[in-house]
């Protein structure tokens, strides 16, 4: 190590070490280095008095150009790349400076101004990405309420493929779940295909959890949205808006451009306010963009021909639903019953709700699928006979069988209301004590008697007596029918 020069570490780390005391042998021995290097740091190196002493070189190109300038425009987010290729287009073709190449002017500005930030640009392939977020501060975007005359603020919906930059927006009341995937549906059909990966901040519809690694869990539903389109769904990691900052930068280009003329407007509805923007936003992809010198609509053409189709059946829109079985095998969702196997009772499951169907799954088992009942309709059930137990099944179908059987040995009027109180309720056997009691009047009353209570209760408007209704009848029926005894006079002494 004698032979070397030392570094700035080292020449400091002697300094230390010798203001601590400690002498030129004691100091060598413990940096390991000889006493004769030591002797040429043991002084300190006087500092030059001005800079005119240490020599820069400077190519004599760089003195046309305001580096103040530049350094201004990088600290307030302008790629230095852009800024000189805007400033090589608005030179002459004969100016000596457009032979200077961008890497030299990059090596200039970091002789110049070495700790300045420097975001480097990234090089994105046809189809392979798109980036999806809302506008934050939007003011004046909405439609005023015809009949409450207050206005009604909306969001700003956005989504952007990086490599043509092509922007399809979307206007909603809310950023709920439903609106988000209706969003997303519709920008992917004006891409005119779905891209390889889709960019996404933190939203609620999109992660449940964020996390600082980027490993974050996703929403069940945006899973299966994404797996329907075919595409990959990407979270940034939390606090990291620079992982997204393309579509975040193009929203505020397309607010900037597009608040003038929506100044100029007014609406009455979200379908107003929609159509005025999807026409506007058609426009702004027709603008030719200075950097490229094409238009977003015209590089989205290279997209189209790599990224994936777009299914022809929109995505169904669902809610999730946490419910647990009731002892009677069935879960409740929107007011109605719906049955499961009998193995998950006391389990915590997750029910899906369609527009036509219900889903229950154990994690990532569906056990059930039921059609969904209307929603003017409470209070049903819906029940697949292999979900209950043994002894279930014979409550539900031979239990009914057998009482219809005995009850038509009674009479038609009888087989008639028992199938009735089967038929109705919102469960198969909601009715069956009473058709237990009725059929059970035949152990003190006459089956003849039994059918003319039930044809009386009929006409009278009642469909479905009760057991001591009919009782009542009969017994009121027996005592008209039975003479009264006669009168038999004593012979009166006095008479």
């Amino acid at each position: 190590m004698a032979g070397r020069k030392k570094g700035g570490r080292m020449i400091a780390e002697i300094q230390r070490l010798k203001s601590m005391g400690l002498g030129k042998r004691a100091i060598a021995r413990t940096l390991k280095i000889s006493r004769n290097t030591l002797r040429k740091y043991w002084d300190p190196v006087p500092k030059k008095a001005s800079g005119e002493d240490r020599r820069t070189y400077r190519p004599e190109w760089s003195e046309q150009i305001d580096w103040s300038s530049v350094k201004q425009a990088v600290e307030n987010g302008q790629a230095l790349a852009h800024y000189w290729e805007d400033f090589i287009a608005a030179l002459p073709a004969e100016d000596p400076l457009r032979q200077i190449p961008y890497i030299t002017f990059w090596r200039e500005f970091r002789r110049r101004f070495p700790t300045a930030p420097l975001r480097f640009g990234q090089d994105f392939e046809p189809g392979s990405c798109c980036e999806i977020d809302y506008k934050g501060s939007r003011p004046g975007f909405g439609f005023t309420d015809p009949i409450t005359q207050q206005f009604v603020p909306c969001e700003l919906f956005g989504a952007m493929l990086r490599f043509s930059r092509f922007l399809s927006v979307d206007g909603s009341l809310t950023q709920k779940k439903e609106d988000f995937l209706r969003s997303i549906d519709q920008a992917y059909r004006d891409f005119g295909g779905v891209p390889t990966l889709s960019v996404t901040d933190n939203l609620k519809p999109a992660v449940t959890t964020a996390s600082l690694t980027g490993d974050a869990d996703l929403n069940p539903d945006y899973t299966l949205f994404c797996r329907h389109y075919g595409t990959v769904a990407i979270p940034t990691r939390s606090g990291e808006a620079t992982e997204k900052d393309g579509i975040e930068k193009e929203m505020h280009l397309f607010w900037r451009w597009f608040r003038p003329r929506l100044t100029k407007q007014s609406f009455s509805s979200l379908a107003s306010l929609r159509s005025f923007m999807r026409e506007a936003s058609i426009e702004y992809n027709l603008r030719v963009q200075r950097r490229v010198g094409e238009s977003r609509r015209q590089r989205l053409d290279v997209e189209r021909a790599v990224m994936g189709p777009v299914p022809e059946t929109p995505y169904e829109i669902c809610v999730w639903k946490r419910v647990r079985p009731h002892p009677d095998c069935h879960v409740q969702v929107l007011k109605n019953f719906y049955s499961v196997p009998h193995t998950l009772r006391g389990k915590t499951l997750e029910a899906r709700i369609l527009t036509s169907s219900i889903e229950i799954f154990e994690g990532l088992d569906r056990v059930a699928v039921h059609a969904l009942l209307p929603s003017n309709i409470q209070g049903r059930y819906q029940t697949h006979m292999s979900h209950l137990p043994p002894g279930n099944v014979f409550l539900l179908e031979d239990l009914p069988r057998l009482l219809q059987g005995k009850a038509q040995k009674a009479g038609p009027h009888t087989l008639d209301l028992v199938t009735r109180l089967f038929s109705i309720g919102n469960h198969p056997l909601r009715f069956l004590r009473r058709v237990q009691g009725i059929l059970g009047l035949l152990k003190e009353v006459q089956a003849p008697e039994l059918e003319a209570a039930i044809e009386t209760t009929g006409r009278l408007g009642d469909l479905f007596p009760r057991p001591t209704d009919l009782l009542e009848i009969i017994r009121n029926t027996r005592s008209q029918v039975e003479a009264p005894p006669p009168v038999i006079r004593q012979p009166n002494r006095f008479l």
